[in-house]
């Protein structure tokens, strides 16, 4: 048989080349590199081969291969196919089975055992491959060599383990190349060009308005979120009288911070929660830049999911390319492609990759996440993934929108190349966040109303709106879902004058109650986790904080109590959707809250409780089916009333705290614009996902 050769290439090629496809990371990460190696050592393989084979120590099989027929440098097709076959099928045993995460040096290389039981395992493939060339005769060894491992001479040993260690080498280098470089690769280059770029403009900015306003004009912000609170630093940072007016006496709303005093008269921080700064969260995070508040930034180091069962998943090395990432997943064990690529599996999931702002509402708003889930047999490991996304919006799964959730994967994970892993604040965010906003405010002239709820707004005859005796030229309502709607029912002038804004508002519901706990204990956890994990929830318990870790201040309490001799430790519990069928019982939120803490952290389980803060509210919107349709938008039919917060609908894929200072940028540049005041850039990720334009294959809907 001529051809055995050319068929022991091809049995040698197909198992690597089909699972360097399965195993779909090295596929995309590393396969260019595998193969630019294996070319460059082919060259140097072949002078080998063919030194050997002239000098008569090495001969070929005319009957068992095509030498003779058809040689090149004295070599039959077969054996100079099996050198870069050979060199490519060692690297990708090599990049599957012995390599690190991260590329390393030769220096780190040679330093590490992995090389050498690689190296040791290529010796070991070798004297079964030639040995078996040698039994059925396709290829012959002069009887020469003294020295053999199973007949085969040591010396080929030496030549094969020497390539082998050269390519590592080769294969290494590159991808320390390509890190220092952040050159990406091509495939990730035309993922970025398809999309249009991963941060775009919404509109172009006319450079040639003034930057400060001549008249004399006034503005009232209803509510200090962040949406309230952008619109009035970016409004009175152009030279409009801003009076903001804020019901607590904190600014911040859902990123507000107080003080919580202990049985002995101690003051401590507390906050509304721990909250995740995402690299794409392009508006609030140049805002937050210029006030100087990203100096706080922290890198959380990894998005970690705990399973009940002990397991982890864990999102620090997955690709943080869009598309790439999905199948990044697929080897970091979160799902296998087997599994999502029939149907109907595979056809369904392809609306995370053609969300649009239109086609996805209209195919998927009245459909529930758990609907969708059940049709498209989710595996288990990726409904776990998804419920983290559904809670994150105060949804269950059977509530929770998946137009809703499609777009939130979208601007999370499928529209940009930050990845999952965000920054965090380090301090408290009395301290860190709304120190530096308020003195900015009071910098700029603003009124700020702390302690003042606003009952209602009076809509006069010529236009201007009246808080309390104050008239105000434009107004803008930054309140939550709860308050904003008992705010248009209490203001029947307002709700008159923008009949169809009053209507949508009145359709406007809170998302489900959460919980939030902060434990002082007299212990700390001795971990290697991140300051922040989620958790596959039991029955309450959704993420773990690790307060003591993140901010200064609790850092500063454990300092202080362990240099007394005692232990302590800051823990915050966080239930985002509770049950609607649990009692409003704070007390029993509390015990099932540590219960469950206990369940995953059992050397907690006998700790003492120094001080708990615990409060349950029922203020976020709600993304539940069917809602989208009358959700009200940031702009009105009122040419000087605007609505901001993360309830509105906006013109880009924002969610969450982007989604709630983007609204109330938006509605400052509408009233600079129509002041005729340059307005501030507006930032976004692609309005459509990647495969939003492409024809849709039968069972994707």
């Amino acid at each position: 048989m001529r051809f055995e050769l050319l068929a022991a290439d091809l049995l040698l090629l197909t198992l690597p080349l089909g699972a360097s496809f399965g195993r779909s990371s090295f596929f995309i990460d590393r396969w260019a590199r595998a193969w630019t190696v294996a070319a460059a050592l082919t060259l140097p393989g072949w002078i080998v081969l063919a030194a050997l084979t002239a000098r008569g120590t090495l001969g070929w099989s005319e009957t068992r291969s095509l030498a003779g027929a058809i040689d090149l440098f004295g070599l039959p097709p077969g054996a100079l196919l099996l050198v870069p076959i050979a060199l490519f099928a060692g690297l990708f045993c090599w990049g599957v089975g012995f390599a690190e995460r991260e590329p390393r040096s030769p220096k780190r290389l040679l330093a590490g055992p992995q090389l050498w039981v690689y190296l040791g395992a290529v010796a070991l493939l070798s004297v079964a491959l030639e040995g078996a060339l040698l039994q059925r005769g396709v290829a012959v060894r002069s009887p020469a060599a003294v020295w053999r491992v199973i007949n085969v001479p040591l010396s080929d040993l030496a030549i094969v383990t020497s390539l082998a260690g050269v390519a590592v080498g080769g294969f290494e280098l590159l991808g320390v190349r390509a890190a220092a470089s952040g050159r990406k690769r091509w495939i990730a280059r035309w993922i970025e060009r398809r999309l249009g770029g991963y941060r775009r403009p919404l509109a172009n900015i006319d450079e040639d308005r003034p930057t400060q306003l001549e008249a004399d004009k006034r503005v009232a912000v209803i509510g200090s979120g962040l949406a309230g609170l952008g619109a009035t630093s970016r409004l009175a940072a152009r030279g409009f009288a801003v009076s903001l007016f804020e019901r607590n006496d904190y600014l911040g709303g859902k990123v507000g911070a107080w003080t919580t005093t202990t049985d002995d008269g101690r003051e401590l921080a507390m906050s509304h929660g721990f909250h995740a700064f995402f690299h794409h969260y392009y508006n609030l995070n140049a805002w937050l830049e210029e006030l100087g508040v990203t100096a706080h930034y922290r890198d959380v180091g990894d998005y970690l999911i705990l399973t009940r069962d002990g397991r982890r998943y864990s999102f620090a090395e997955v690709s943080t390319t869009p598309v790439l990432n999905l199948l990044s997943l697929a080897r970091h064990g979160v799902y296998r492609l087997r599994e999502v690529a029939k149907p109907p599996t595979g056809p369904k999931m392809e609306a995370m990759l053609r969300y649009d702002p239109v086609e996805t509402f209209a195919a998927y708003d009245q459909v529930s996440y758990a609907q969708f889930a059940e049709d498209a047999r989710l595996p288990d490991s990726l409904r776990l993934v998804f419920n983290t996304f559904s809670r994150a919006f105060f949804s269950d799964a059977d509530k929770m929108s998946m137009a809703e959730l499609i777009k939130s994967f979208h601007f999370y994970y499928l529209s940009n190349d930050g990845g999952l892993i965000y920054d965090y604040l380090d301090d408290d965010y009395a301290l860190a966040l709304l120190g530096p906003i308020r003195a900015q405010l009071e910098r700029d002239g603003v009124e700020i109303h702390t302690n003042t709820a606003v009952e209602s707004v009076e809509r006069e005859a010529d236009g201007r709106f009246t808080i309390a005796d104050q008239r105000f030229d434009y107004l803008v309502v930054a309140s939550d879902v709860v308050g904003t709607r008992a705010l248009f029912e209490r203001s029947p002038s307002l709700a008159a004058a923008a009949a169809e804004t009053a209507a949508k508002v009145e359709t406007l519901r809170p998302g489900q109650r959460y919980a939030v706990l902060r434990l002082w204990l007299d212990r700390k956890l001795d971990h290697d986790l991140p300051v922040f994990v989620i958790t596959e929830r039991i029955e309450l318990l959704d993420s773990v904080t690790f307060v003591d870790v993140a901010e200064r201040h609790a850092a500063a309490w454990v300092a202080e109590r362990e240099a007394a001799g005692q232990g302590g430790g800051v823990i915050e519990l966080h239930c985002y959707a509770l049950p609607d069928d649990l009692p409003d019982d704070e007390a029993q939120i509390r015990a099932k809250l540590i219960a469950e803490l206990d369940h995953f952290f059992p050397a907690l389980a006998d700790a003492e409780v120094v001080h708990a803060h615990m409060y349950v509210r029922q203020d976020f919107p709600a993304f539940h089916v069917g809602a989208h349709a009358s959700r009200p938008s940031w702009d009105t039919e009122l040419d000087n009333l605007y609505l901001a917060g993360d309830w509105v609908t906006l013109p880009i894929p924002a969610m969450l705290m982007e989604a709630a200072y983007s609204a109330g940028l938006l509605a400052a540049n509408a009233i600079c614009r129509r002041e005729g005041v340059r307005e501030t850039p507006v930032w976004t990720v692609p309005l459509r996902g990647l495969m939003a334009d492409l024809p849709k294959r039968p069972g994707s809907t």
